[in-house]
């Protein structure tokens, strides 16, 4: 009983997939397919051995569509990974509908996210045009994450948005402020929208009452409400709450360790600031939240 008890107090934790790296995927929503390159995947707790884990896009009825293993791309943390598909990245659907991203290890699901495609065709029959809509349960999500290793650790949010779908301005310029309490105490120059299909956008914060960027070291002074707000023309586009203590947000439910199923659980550590030319990746931590509207 004694040997059994211990096994399971050491049994390392189930890998699992980060929900960012995977909606957050590069789409391709011009051609007669959906496409997405399916690269820079993020998992933690990865297992002894890697090889055991592969990737599954599944139809509505559960019928695979895809099916591959991974390419690993390693990270300076060593619980955490960064995979891509074996060995084109691009992945390419042809029909409209609902599907899942199911991640195996050993045969076993680990991870799973649904998301719908639709397409519009229009122009001239013989060649007409595509637009495909990427439709996932994270387009009115963001996530406020930072470095809290060191006192100058950067802090972002991230958030999907959808300019087409939402009928926001053509290349139009959102203003991004970030409050505590009802008071700015910092803010972002501003979300360019450059595509209307729906992406994740990265938002650095930086202060308004001075020079320089909102880093850990002042986001841990603060305990109450912190505010992301993103307005276009006086009009909001999304607004999500953190209720902080010592600059610590209240995780999301589906971030705790004993979430069930384990298939909906969301990774609260993120690997960034790769896209900001750094040499390696930092481990960041990552809180997520629904937008009011």
């Amino acid at each position: 009983m004694l040997s059994a008890a211990l096994l399971i107090a050491t049994q390392a934790p189930t890998p699992a997939i980060n929900p960012a790296s995977v909606y957050g995927m590069r789409t391709y929503t011009k051609n007669a397919a959906f496409g997405f390159l399916a690269e820079k995947m993020q998992v933690g707790f990865v297992p002894d051995n890697i090889e055991s884990m592969t990737t599954h896009i599944l139809d509505s009825q559960g019928q695979e569509v895809y099916g591959g293993k991974f390419y690993e791309d390693p990270s300076n943390y060593p619980n955490f990974r960064l995979i891509r598909v074996q060995s084109n990245p691009q992945v390419m659907i042809e029909k409209p509908g609902k599907y899942a991203f199911e991640f195996r290890n050993n045969g076993q699901p680990i991870s799973k996210f649904p998301f719908e495609i639709t397409r519009k065709s229009t122009g001239d029959e013989f060649n007409p045009t595509y637009s495909w809509e990427f439709i996932t349960p994270v387009d009115k999500m963001g996530y406020l994450y930072f470095d809290s290793s060191k006192e100058d650790g950067n802090v972002y949010v991230a958030a999907w948005i959808a300019p087409g779908r939402e009928n926001l301005p053509n290349k139009g310029m959102a203003d991004v402020s970030l409050t505590f309490n009802g008071k700015q105490v910092a803010g972002y120059k501003g979300v360019y929208f450059t595509e209307p299909h729906n992406r994740k956008y990265v938002m650095k914060m930086g202060k308004t009452t001075a020079m320089g960027k909102f880093a850990w070291g002042d986001l841990q002074k603060l305990t109450g409400t912190l505010a992301l707000n993103i307005t276009i023309n006086g009009k909001g586009v999304r607004k999500f709450v953190w209720n902080i203590t010592a600059g610590k947000p209240k995780a999301h439910p589906r971030s705790a360790s004993d979430y069930s199923p384990r298939t909906d659980y969301w990774i609260p550590r993120i690997l960034g600031g790769m896209e900001e030319g750094y040499q390696n990746w930092t481990l960041l931590e990552q809180y997520w939240a629904t937008s009011a509207f």
